[in-house]
């Protein structure tokens, strides 16, 4: 019954995940062949090698080399072939050369579109080093970076880009002085094209905001006690949770995963016998993994998966008798929808605990809940 209920959860998000990372699109051959399609977004902090796509979102996946593309664009990002100068070097320091100048030779190279506007900024990686271009009218030229190997065998580092920004891509003084970073020169060329009142896309967020995520939450909760060796107890409340999640967002695959642990306050209580009463309260500590899919720009839905720990503040469950409150971890399992980033709710399952594991008289009381949890982001 308990993995019926965890496949009924699960299957609508893993069904419609399945189409969330593939975005309408198309690419071109060097051929001149030109293709729509739905081509899959990937983490690309390195060069890609290779793109996915479908004909439509439910045939089957296929690929194509990069090196066969003279462009590929979706909404969401553009890759575009170019000749261009490029000085290839390592982060490794013993693999530097001595020589602070550059030596440009000519490649035929797959650059990401990072900003669209009269300026525009691309970048290439090779080896785990970032290279930067721009673009003012035809013709794109390198921002040019280097590093080097000191005579005294330190890291030397060309900034003859900045002398570029100063020069060419300057709007009310803008200040050059900045780091040969992708945010920066984001930052910088979104800050001149803004001044020249130019129509401007950016490609990639000059920041990742929400790193952390703090979410207030309240759960209606139905939970579940029975026991076979208390005269075949049984009872199930309607009870209320009350918790903050923690959350820490992971950086790749497109910020679709995340870690939280999430403290939550629960009490229960229930008859057994005359007189006699099951009770406790406790802090449940959730920690768990989940995984989000965006159905458009301002909701998603997601599944978590992960365990929890119970931590209760009494010593016995039922007053009088000597059974210990000693529980097991259990895991759990939810889907949600969340709007706007701010607004979530969530119906999680707990699977089923022994609330007394170290009592002597071989006593169990299964203990379980399905939860309805309410939360608000506040960042």
């Amino acid at each position: 019954m308990k993995t019926i209920l965890v496949s009924f959860l699960f299957f609508p998000f893993f069904l419609l995940n399945a189409q969330s990372n593939f975005e309408k699109g198309s690419f071109t051959t060097l051929n001149g062949d030109k293709t729509e399609c739905f081509i899959k977004l990937e983490d690309w902090s390195t060069q890609p090698i290779e793109f996915k796509y479908r004909t439509s979102l439910t045939s089957e996946t296929t690929s194509i080399p990069a090196s066969k593309l003279k462009n590929i664009v979706t909404d969401k990002f553009l890759f575009e072939r170019h000749l261009v100068p490029l000085h290839r070097y390592s982060k490794d320091l013993r693999a530097l050369d001595e020589n602070r100048q550059s030596t440009f030779n000519k490649e035929n190279l797959l650059l990401q579109l990072i900003v669209d506007g009269n300026a525009k900024l691309y970048k290439y990686n090779s080896n785990g080093v970032n290279y930067f271009f721009y673009q003012l009218e035809q013709k794109i030229q390198p921002l040019e970076y280097k590093e080097y190997k000191t005579p005294k065998g330190t890291l030397g580092k060309n900034l003859n880009f900045r002398k570029t920004l100063k020069e060419n891509i300057n709007c009310k003084n803008q200040n050059s002085s900045i780091n040969y970073t992708e945010k920066n020169l984001t930052k910088y060329f979104v800050q001149f094209n803004n001044c020249k009142n130019s129509k401007l896309n950016v490609y990639k967020n000059l920041e990742r905001k929400d790193d952390f995520n703090i979410r207030p939450k309240v759960s209606l909760t139905n939970s579940s006690a029975e026991s076979i060796q208390l005269n075949n107890y049984s009872d199930s409340k309607i009870t209320f949770k009350f918790g903050v999640e923690l959350e820490y967002i992971l950086a790749f695959d497109n910020n679709k995963w995340s870690i939280f642990i999430e403290p939550t306050y629960h009490s229960f209580e229930s008859q057994v016998f005359d007189n006699f009463k099951l009770s406790f309260q406790s802090i449940e500590i959730p920690i768990a993994l989940r995984r989000y899919m965006n159905l458009g720009e301002k909701s998603r839905l997601f599944a978590n998966i992960g365990f929890s720990f119970d931590q209760i503040f009494q010593k016995e469950l039922i007053e009088r008798t000597q059974i210990p409150a000693d529980t097991d971890f259990t895991y759990l399992f939810g889907i949600g929808y969340e709007f706007q980033k701010k607004y979530s709710i969530e119906l999680r399952y707990n699977t089923s605990k022994n609330l007394s594991k170290s009592n002597t008289n071989n006593i169990i009381i299964d203990y379980s809940n399905i939860s309805l949890k309410f939360g608000y982001n506040l960042l």
